[in-house]
């Protein structure tokens, strides 16, 4: 082999590696994505996608219950997060519950505050198919709006609850954009 034959031949491999590197590049943002399962993959998307999307500004598909004393307890649409979202007015806790189906493992998320002068945020609890699961704060504080993340639902079908437990004191309770991660 000459060394002109070798420069080509180097040269045409560069070349391939080239393409294949650039077609590794995510087509919808332009952003590389080193953390695919192949260093040329251009089809497996390591970032989760949203499958599913409720952005609480109607009732469809709900159910509530609220409790406490006042007459003016129970879930209405009202100022959110982004828009508008679920919220109970001086009750003493609350829960919202829907049905979902999913073909993929996911995580939920979704956006809470609960507000009561001279008292930090409540931590609701997230039941799937009535069992616990677990949930953490991944965005916002305690003083403030909460995003609030689960452990991985596997795929099938649930019923989804978000459960604020009674207490002695009466509270707003908002919840909003609740959002489904394909995993």
């Amino acid at each position: 082999m000459t060394f002109y034959s070798f420069s080509r031949f180097l040269s045409l491999l560069i070349l391939i590696f080239l393409a294949l590197y650039i077609t590794s590049c995510e087509k919808d943002d332009l952003r590389w994505n080193i953390e695919r399962n192949g260093i040329f993959d251009s089809k497996q998307n390591s970032k989760k996608l949203r499958c599913r999307y409720y952005n609480c500004e109607n009732v469809n598909g709900f159910s509530f219950n609220a409790s406490g004393s006042s007459s003016t307890i129970g879930w209405q649409i009202s100022n959110g997060y982004r828009g508008n979202g679920f919220i109970t007015n001086n009750s003493t806790g609350g829960s919202i519950e829907f049905n979902i189906q999913s073909e993929n493992d996911i995580v939920m998320s979704f956006w809470t505050q609960s507000v009561n002068p001279g008292f930090s945020n409540r931590y609701p609890t997230v039941r799937i198919n009535n069992q616990v699961i677990n949930s953490s704060l991944i965005d916002g504080s305690e003083d403030s709006w909460m995003k609030i993340q689960t452990a991985t639902i596997l795929k099938g079908s649930y019923n989804v609850k978000i459960e604020f437990e009674p207490t002695s004191t009466f509270w707003s309770l908002y919840v909003d954009e609740i959002e489904f991660w394909c995993k």
